[in-house]
């Protein structure tokens, strides 16, 4: 069994994070009927805190955080941790606060990263920089098609957005330069911090619990898309051989050999998020505007 393993970072507190991978993991756990296990990279431990109290069925949980990020001890113990869970669980979601000490090699172990922010400019601003500094740099340098291993697929999340924010669309060329996925948003709903240690968003009664689990669905199914991938690259080993078969073999797609998972940095032309879940429009009528920037990107 392929673990999909997921990263949800940030470099900063308060967008989110914690929230997702929490309520991800125990959606994935109890919906999905699927095994998963958090592991809790954040120094306040909250996301582990809270799948304790309410043991979540399917659902298991590491506390691994530490205050101790520059050292390379804790990258290679890191690493450790997230090589012993592949191919025990379904899916493995690391919750870790970024900071400048951090080795971007940790990235390597993930087929999806996730990168929580709010849509305000400031923060719009400082997720740029965070990512140029870190993840698309690493991208860059390991996308190439002879690498053994596939890059994580880049997907940005926009988190605690109000109807306001969207009437207008900062998940532009000139905000964010580089390829990525981006995630239905998650709505800015004071009630959900209720919830801590109390019960998850798909057990409550939020109004906002169908986008949510929109959300999830899109990290469910991008997952699936990406595990496929990783099973249909050529590796070092293999590829000259399978390169000799295909030139050989004229019906054979170069598709094929392509990311399934494409992305382009325009969102505006980014069909695919638009295909990964059935139709809810019903459902987000009333939390979407006419002419929003989400109804451009997506088709619910």
């Amino acid at each position: 069994m392929e673990t999909l393993k997921i990263l949800v970072v940030s470099q900063k507190g308060g967008v989110g994070k914690s929230t997702l991978s929490t309520n991800f993991v125990a959606w994935y756990g109890e919906k999905k009927k699927q095994s998963s296990v958090l592991l809790d990279f954040d120094p306040h431990a909250s996301s582990s805190t809270w799948i304790k109290e309410l043991s979540p069925r399917n659902v298991n949980f590491k506390e691994v955080s530490s205050s101790d990020f520059s050292a390379q001890r804790w990258f290679m113990g890191a690493r450790t941790i997230i090589r012993k869970v592949n191919g025990t669980y379904n899916v493995a979601v690391a919750d870790v606060t970024w900071t400048s000490g951090m080795n971007s090699d940790f990235l390597k172990e993930f087929d999806l990263v996730i990168v929580p922010t709010s849509v305000s400019q400031l923060d719009i601003d400082a997720t740029q920089n965070f990512i140029q500094q870190n993840i698309s740099s690493f991208q860059k340098k390991n996308s190439s098609f002879a690498n053994k291993r596939l890059p994580p697929s880049l997907m940005l999340l926009p988190s605690m957005v109000t109807n306001e924010q969207l009437k207008t669309n900062p998940f532009t060329n000139k905000n964010f330069n580089f390829p990525f996925l981006l995630l239905p948003p998650i709505p800015y709903d004071t009630n959900v911090r209720s919830l801590f240690k109390n019960e998850f968003v798909h057990q409550s009664k939020l109004h906002t619990k169908h986008l949510f689990e929109i959300c999830f669905e899109a990290i469910s199914q991008a997952g699936k898309v990406k595990l496929k991938e990783k099973t249909t690259k050529l590796t070092k080993k293999t590829s000259l051989q399978k390169i000799e078969r295909i030139q050989g073999n004229p019906s054979f797609s170069t598709n094929q050999v392509k990311k399934i998972w494409a992305t382009k940095t325009n969102v505006h032309d980014n069909q695919n998020i638009a295909r990964i879940i059935k139709s809810e429009e019903k459902n987000t009528k009333s939390f979407i505007r006419k002419k929003s920037w989400l109804e451009k990107i997506t088709s619910w």
